[in-house]
């Protein structure tokens, strides 16, 4: 009976050790079908390595005898979405969520929905959230474009913006945010610019801003001298 129960110990452990190395192989692949969807998409990925995407996670998938050991979480610096991006293809972040610096701008299929997964970017230091509304005239807004049915970024998202403590760059050109979509972003003592040119922002309202954030550049001007 000892003998039993001491194979059975070892069986488990072994069990146990090939789950845990199991489970960086399963994210490296998650992580590696996040960033080729977004590239598909016209997207872009940056490193803080000079190693390219495919050949960093080819390389953590093939490493079977030293799992390990495999880098299963090199790290993204940028994350730039294409212009077709919709909002589940934002759910990447989750997984990409060690991404300093995120760029939506153009995407016009996004909403308020999609802009959530941003939240997931505990590191997040810059932000384009710009010319995502499709009907300023100058936005390149794609054919077929649906405004009755599209979903539409509005102050809602600076509330998940907001839970991103590090910023320091925010850009939120040509979008429709207004003076309370602002009172969020009161919190983000370490923003040192925002721009806030073509919204609905008024003299108060940046005014306030400036007022809770002294050391942060805002870019705004009132919608009769743009």
């Amino acid at each position: 009976m000892r003998y039993r129960l001491r194979t059975l110990l070892i069986v488990l452990s072994a069990s146990a050790l090939a789950l845990a190395a199991w489970r960086p192989v399963e994210r490296g692949r998650v992580r590696q079908f996040a960033i080729r969807n977004i590239l598909a998409d016209g997207g872009e990925i940056e490193f803080d390595s000079d190693q390219a995407p495919d050949a960093v996670l080819s390389r953590c998938l093939s490493l079977a005898g030293q799992i390990a050991n495999a880098d299963f979480t090199h790290t993204v610096r940028q994350v730039r979405f294409g212009r077709g991006s919709h909002d589940d293809d934002l759910a990447a972040l989750a997984v990409l969520s060690e991404a300093q610096s995120v760029d939506l701008s153009y995407c016009f299929r996004i909403s308020d929905q999609g802009v959530e997964w941003v939240g997931k970017c505990s590191r997040l230091e810059e932000l384009w959230l710009y010319r995502n509304d499709p009907e300023v005239p100058d936005n390149f807004t794609p054919p077929r474009f649906d405004f009755h049915t599209q979903g539409r970024i509005t102050d809602k998202s600076l509330k998940t913006v907001a839970q991103c403590p590090r910023l320091r760059l925010l850009l939120l050109y040509d979008n429709d945010f207004t003076d309370d979509g602002l009172t969020p972003l009161h919190s983000l003592t370490r923003l040192e610019r925002i721009g806030l040119l073509g919204t609905d922002v008024s003299a108060d309202g940046a005014a306030a801003l400036n007022a809770a954030l002294p050391n942060c550049k805002i870019e705004w001007l009132e919608a009769s001298e743009e």
